[in-house]
């Protein structure tokens, strides 16, 4: 499995496992990390899972309040209910899904520094995350163009496909990660959040 189904396949296998349903009620509470504007339009939160974090508030700010703004236009314009898979990442996660999952290893991804996440539709209770059901693949088209039009990098866009991922690149995190590559791990955090 490719990019971010399988991180799907384990979110999948984890619900079951913990007995959470990702029908009916157990995602549909509002969460008190949502921005305002989002918690109005009855956003589904997935389960919690350990080491998997699905909140805003370790979101980088202005990466939040964009991806805030591609949840209410993918929602008012087009009808699409989107929900967040993963957000920030621990280095010891990425470097556990860097073998297949993803091409980026610990503090050499975006998700380390609270400026990307992976999402995907809500449809009838369901969660929607396969490209090549229609509906879904339309979803992730429209999501690019909306990421876009707030400033976002879109997964879609990549030679290494990964639909629902958007990404804030910023100078900071851009040369934190260039000196991650070099070894210099102790630093890198600290730059990025300049």
């Amino acid at each position: 499995m490719k990019g971010i189904y399988k991180n799907l396949a384990i979110t999948l296998i984890a619900a079951v496992t913990f007995g959470t349903s990702l029908a009916g009620g157990s995602i549909k509470h509002k969460h008190e990390d949502l921005p305002p504007e989002l918690a109005e339009l009855n956003i589904k939160i997935l389960p919690k899972i350990k080491g998997i974090s699905r909140t805003f508030s370790k979101l980088n700010k202005d990466y939040a309040n964009r991806l805030a703004s591609m949840f209410i236009v993918m929602k008012q314009q087009h009808g699409y209910d989107m929900t967040m898979i993963e957000g920030h990442r621990t280095a010891e996660r990425q470097d556990s899904l860097s073998s297949g999952v993803t091409q980026a290893k610990g503090y050499q991804s975006y998700h380390q520094y609270g400026l990307a996440a992976d999402c995907a539709f809500m449809k009838n209770g369901k969660l929607m995350t396969d490209p090549s059901d229609p509906w879904t693949m339309k979803g992730y088209k429209l999501m690019g163009e909306v990421a876009k039009s707030v400033g976002l990098v879109w997964g879609g866009n990549w030679t290494f496909k990964d639909y629902g991922h958007t990404e804030l690149r910023t100078p900071q995190a851009k040369y934190a990660m260039s000196m991650a590559r070099k070894g210099n791990y102790r630093n890198s955090m600290a730059l990025a959040a300049l």
